[in-house]
Formats: C-alpha cells, structure tokens, sequence
C-alpha cells in the first residue's frame, strides 16, 4: 500500500476515535473531573470555616483565660484581705484575751496577798496575846490589848509597803 493511503486511513481512523471519544468517553472524563474539582473547592472552604472558626475559638479561649485571670486576682485580693481581717481580729482578741488573764491574775495575786497578810496578821497577833497573856498574866483587857498590837502592826505594815 501506498503511504498516503495508509497515512490517511489512520488519521480518519484516529480522527473516528477522537470523535468517539469526545462523544462517550469525554463527557464522563469531565463529569469527574468536574465533581473532582468541586469536591476540592468544598474541601478548601470547609478549611477555610474551620480556620475561621478555629481563629475565633482561640480568641474566645483567650478571653475567657483572661477573665478568669481577673476574677482569679480579684479572689486572691479579697482572701488576702479576709485572712489579713482575721488575723488582726485573732491579735485584738489575743490581746485583749492576754490582758484579761493578766488582769484577774493580779486580782488573784492581789486576794491571795491579802489573804496571806491577813493570815499572818491574824497568826502574830495571836502570838502576840499569848506572849502578852505569858508576860502580864492576865491583867489587862485582850480586846484592848488586842486592838492597840493591831494599830501598831499595821502601821509598820504599811511603813514596810512604801
């Protein structure tokens, strides 16, 4: 055969097979390609919204750290401030708790003193009216005996306090 003959059977043939082709085949191919493409132009929005929506969330997130920051600090100040309240509330109560004791312990030392003087008092004069009663034998009166030891005793206590 003759090379243009052969040449021009192919390229007819070829040229049928193009035509088939873009007749059946093409549109299919295109139809793919076309959802493809859709399907990738989804994918990228849908990207883009979770980006956007990833952005803002991270944004809220912040916010919210930052409030709950403030509301942590303001917490903080107010327990700092209760807790300085009670412990000065404890001091003026153990203040005034130290003072009280302090105070009914003079009281009680104070009683107790007396008490003794008076005890003392009491024992020296009986002494003293039995040494008188040893020495006088009787002859005066003890309440007046009694009475003039006590004056003189007492005023040599309270020669003795100054």
């Amino acid at each position: 055969m003759n090379i243009n003959a052969t040449l021009f059977v192919e390229s007819v043939i070829f040229a049928i097979f193009v035509a088939l082709t873009m007749r059946y085949i093409w549109p299919h191919i295109l139809a793919s390609l076309q959802e493809r493409e859709a399907d990738i132009r989804q994918g990228i929005e849908q990207s883009r919204q979770a980006e956007l929506a990833l952005s803002q969330a991270n944004e809220q997130a912040d916010e919210i750290i930052r409030d709950a920051q403030g509301k942590r600090e303001g917490i903080l100040k107010e327990a700092r401030s209760e807790a300085s309240l009670v412990i000065e509330e404890a001091r003026r109560h153990t203040v005034s708790e130290r003072n009280r004791l302090i105070q009914e312990a003079h009281s009680q030392i104070d009683t107790y003193t007396s008490e003794v003087k008076e005890g003392l008092v009491d024992q020296q004069l009986s002494h003293v009216q039995m040494l008188c009663r040893q020495l006088i034998g009787e002859r005066y009166d003890p309440k007046i005996l009694t009475q003039d030891v006590l004056d003189g005793f007492l005023a040599n206590s309270k020669e003795d306090e100054q």
